[in-house]
């Protein structure tokens, strides 16, 4: 345990005594007015603001900048005061109205005429004195709060005043002539250090500046060295100008115009990302990146620096840490969160996916039942309106390969010519400030926001000690004076603010240096970065830039396209053609794999929730078959097998031997994540271990597979799914292929077993009957009432299988729900032996007929794409009375492989080919690619049975 500060002594007092019943006392002796027009409820806050006025005007008169409208600017001043005083206040205000309320102490004869007195009351003296009695706490927090609003004031005009009389704000800043303040804007971002915050100035001629109450060093910094780069790269990378004052300084306002409509824009923003990733900056998000002149620029370079190893570590963590040091870091490229108001969606506050309208992050509180005496406080989340940035007429295809153009003309530019580069560095930011983000802004406001419960408005102490909460299970991060720091700054109702310098290792607060965190100095850390570039960090990061729109490419640049037909003689290079494809796949992901943490991992686009709209995120890879590690693994296995490459085979190995050790160990984690089945759960990482383990002839991967495989009848009742994918189909089907028969009967008892009363009913392989009909043939077992079900799924009016019993009208093209799915599936139960009712459904000529003509053209995918498509149109074969079917797979394979793949793999625009998964990305693409030739023993992930076409 460690000691962050004392606890408050005790008085001998005991328990403060209860003077609520003052306010009803207050309420009894008040003379009430008649009403007049609406009820206000700031009209406390106003009311405490406008005793302040006096003072605002006499800093306004006292300048030549706002004597000339002092009262205009007091009254400026007192609006924003009088907001600040209202969100701190409001909760306690309810609690007030509600006493009163409930003493029977407001006239009135409705709820609207009791709130209305209210109101008057509150904007009263004797009200706020007897409040700040009652609630001592919130009267020193409005205090403190009112001294440091004028404090600021003060501080900013005294600065600006200054500037403009010693030439440090130029005419250009100015506007020149007779120089005159128009407008002041006050809380452009949060507050910080005694109330201070950003400023928007609009001087004569609406020439407009922004004031900054801390130093701008490393602005005027960074516009310098991003002036040199320019001039000696031949870079278009626009500035805002900057002025610095002393411990202050002013910034050239963003004009926000329209983005150029041209790829160029996103080529410059990837110079741009390509500087700040040099510069190591965090943070540049929606917010502290705006448009300028129709391009991208810098509007906060306080971030600068941050993305630095702590004193301690040994930079060999999670691959998750390597994503880190990545451009992922700078929060430039779109960057999906979970939305803290809604966990089952998300929100975008990357600079280049922000999207104008979304939800905000943080909740403000907001009145809700207003207009009775019953009023309650919630937390509301707002939409933010920053403007769009992005060009709208390029699409997202043509964005990404400008941005990544220009990232990496900046990349070989600077590892060129690093040592120039490092010598700017050295010279221009030397020893500058630059902000240090020790916790989300979001956490600091949700405790904030608890310190204004009115229970803590009573009582500073026990509000100081709630403060104390900040350093819950981060102590052993940062140290106690860290700590100790934030709550001083929460504690003035502040958003706690600490800073490093670039020649230190140090974070400093308030000037003051208070922990020794760093590994290096910020600026020794940049340098080593950029002494370090080499081809596999510029490839990684370019990997990265690509994962980031994973979720963005719309299906136009994932959408294969073919020839009417190839010439039989241009197929003679078709073999040669998938080795060589294979063997650029498996390089790829064996190169790729980071070994930090003692373990081989990936980092890269990943799902982690498929029932969200953008389920993509840029993360280290999961531990599941789908898009997880095991299915890079399995595929690694395989081309180890299909190349005769050990390093592919040992990878595999090493990738899955410490996850089945880490699940034999946990039975807790088990049984929880036994749920996703074969693709989204430890069933999956145990079968991939089984089928790797005898691909790589690795004795200890096969003992600990089958070790992990045994315990999943004890973990099957957590299974809530019974369908292929996620399911007990799925299971059954890999158990009859491992050959278990303890974990094959769970399974089929499970199956069978498993409720489906009130759920959709789908037609396809993944999720609907086709798999599970598929499963059950393979175990000896039919069911008529599911072979009825789906039959019934046959619209005899649109001839086609829908896609389920509630969209009878929807078809679809996919493995997983669709035509080839239940194509699959009718050729699965053949093989199986099972005697299949004919029909025009269930007619396998027809049915490849229907795959070959609509089930490609759509994405390169396994699970809905076309290399699945491919696989299961080219094993319909056996049962196509026609004999298409064979030829026209064996033409797509073909083009493919010549002409298809090749052009993607180039391009590197396509969903498919942005991510490394196996059932929606790459190692997908050559798995599906090896089983096509049936030269690998290797179960299929469609069926998760071993077949040799």
């Amino acid at each position: 345990m460690s000691r962050i500060s004392d606890l408050p002594a005790d008085d001998g007092d005991g328990e403060r005594p209860d003077r609520t019943g003052d306010l009803a006392a207050l309420a009894a002796d008040t003379t009430w007015r008649d009403i007049d027009g609406p009820a206000h409820f700031d009209s406390f806050a106003r009311a405490w603001a406008d005793r302040h006025r006096a003072a605002a005007e006499l800093v306004f008169a006292g300048s030549p900048l706002t004597a000339h409208r002092a009262g205009e600017f007091a009254d400026g001043l007192a609006r924003w005061l009088a907001g600040r005083i209202q969100d701190a206040s409001v909760r306690t205000l309810v609690v007030a109205l509600d006493l009163l309320r409930r003493s029977g102490a407001l006239p009135g004869e409705t709820a609207e005429e009791r709130l209305w007195h209210f109101c008057d009351l509150a904007g009263r003296d004797g009200f706020r004195v007897t409040l700040g009695e009652v609630f001592p706490e919130l009267r020193r927090q409005l205090g403190v709060l009112t001294r440091n609003t004028l404090r600021h004031a003060r501080r900013m005009l005294a600065a600006t005043t200054a500037a403009v009389g010693d030439g440090t704000l130029p005419p250009s800043a100015t506007g020149g002539g007779l120089v005159q303040l128009h407008d002041i804007g006050y809380g452009l971002g949060d507050t910080h250090a005694g109330g201070q915050t950003v400023c928007r100035l609009t001087f004569g001629g609406d020439r407009v500046i922004v004031y900054k109450p801390r130093s701008m060093a490393a602005e005027l910094a960074y516009n310098t060295l991003v002036t040199r780069i320019g001039a000696a790269a031949g870079f278009d990378l626009p500035v805002l100008q900057v002025w610095c004052g002393s411990g202050v300084g002013w910034q050239e306002h963003a004009d926000r115009a329209p983005a150029i409509e041209q790829p160029g824009y996103f080529r410059a923003a990837g110079r741009l990302l390509g500087v700040l990733h040099l510069l190591r900056a965090g943070d540049m998000h929606y917010e502290n990146v705006l448009n300028h002149r129709g391009l991208p620029v810098v509007v906060d370079a306080e971030s600068l620096f941050s993305v630095n190893q702590r004193a301690g570590g040994t930079g060999a963590g999670s691959a998750g840490e390597t994503l880190a040091h990545t451009v992922f870091s700078t929060g430039f490229l779109p960057t999906r969160i979970s939305d803290p108001a809604d966990p089952s969606t998300s929100i975008d506050i990357g600079f280049l996916g922000y999207v104008p309208g979304q939800r905000a992050v943080t909740a403000m509180p907001a009145l809700e039942d207003f207009g009775t005496d019953r009023p309650r406080v919630t937390m509301v989340t707002g939409s933010v309106d920053t403007p769009a940035v992005r060009p709208s007429t390029v699409s997202r295809a043509v964005e990404l390969t400008e941005l990544c153009r220009g990232f990496a003309e900046c990349w070989d530019w600077a590892a060129a010519d690093r040592g120039l580069v490092e010598s700017w560095l050295r010279e221009l930011f030397a020893d500058l400030p630059t902000r240090a983000v020790l916790e989300t802004t979001g956490k600091y406001y949700k405790l904030l926001r608890t310190a204004a419960h009115p229970a803590f408005q009573q009582d500073t102490a026990a509000k100081r000690m709630l403060l104390h909460r900040v350093g819950l299970g981060r102590v052993e991060h940062f140290t106690p004076a860290v700590v100790r720091a934030e709550i001083d700054d929460l504690f003035q109702g502040d958003i706690p603010f600490f800073t490093l310098r670039t020649g230190s290792t140090w974070v400093h607060h308030r000037g003051r240096p208070i922990a020794d965190v760093l590994s290096e100095t910020p600026l020794d850390q940049a340098v080593a970065g950029l002494r370090a570039m080499s081809g596999a960090d510029r490839e990684l990061n370019l990997r990265v830039i690509r994962a980031a729109y994973a979720d963005l490419t719309g299906p136009e640049a994932d959408a294969p396209a073919y020839l009417p037909a190839m010439r039989r003689a241009s197929r003679a290079g078709v073999p040669g053609r998938i080795r060589q494809t294979v063997g650029d796949i498996a390089a790829e992901v064996h190169d790729r794999a980071g070994f930090a943490g003692g373990r081989p991992g990936w980092v890269g686009a990943t799902i982690r929730d498929t029932t969200q709209e953008h389920p993509w995120r840029v993360d280290e890879l999961g531990d599941d078959l789908y898009a997880g590690v095991p299915g890079l693994a399995l595929f690694l296995a395989a081309a180890g097998v299909f190349l005769d490459e050990p390093r592919y085979r040992e990878l595999a190995r090493a990738a899955l031997v410490p996850r089945v050790r880490a699940l034999l160990d946990d039975p807790v984690r088990r049984r929880r994540e036994v749920a996703g089945g074969l693709c989204g759960g430890y069933p999956g990482v145990a079968f991939a271990a089984l089928e790797a383990g005898r691909l790589t002839g690795s004795a200890e991967l096969s003992e600990m597979g089958t070790a992990l495989w045994d315990l999943v009848p004890a973990d099957l009742p957590a299974m809530a799914d019974n369908d292929f994918l996620m399911g007990s189909a799925g299971l059954l089907s890999a158990a009859l292929t491992a050959g278990r028969p303890a974990v094959i009967e769970a399974a089929f008892q499970h199956l069978t077993g498993t409720p489906t009363d009130g759920k959709s009913r789908y037609s396809g392989f993944a999720h609907g009957t086709s798999g599970t009909l598929a499963a059950l043939a393979r175990y000896g077992v039919r069911s008529p009432e599911l072979s009825a079900a789906h039959d019934a799924l046959w619209n005899h009016d649109e001839q086609h299988w829908a896609i389920s019993d509630r969209a009878p009208e929807r078809a679809a093209r996919g493995w997983c729900h669709g035509t080839p799915g239940v194509l699959l599936g009718q050729i699965e139960r053949l093989a199986a032996g099972e005697d299949v009712p004919s029909g025009p459904g269930a007619d396998v000529t027809r049915l490849a007929e229907t795959v070959a003509v609509d089930g490609f053209g759509l994405n390169l995918s396994l699970c809905h794409g076309d290399v699945g498509n491919l696989l299961i149109l080219a094993r319909s074969a056996r049962w196509d009375t026609s004999g298409r079917a064979a030829e026209r797979a064996e033409d797509r394979r073909a083009q493919l492989v010549t002409r298809v793949l090749p052009r993607a793999l180039r391009a590197r625009t396509g969903k498919s080919v942005l991510n490394d998964s196996l059932y929606v990305g790459l190692a997908g693409v050559g798995m599906g690619l090896i089983l096509s030739t049936g030269e690998v023993d290797v179960a299929s992930p469609l069926t998760f049975r071993r077949d040799r076409p």
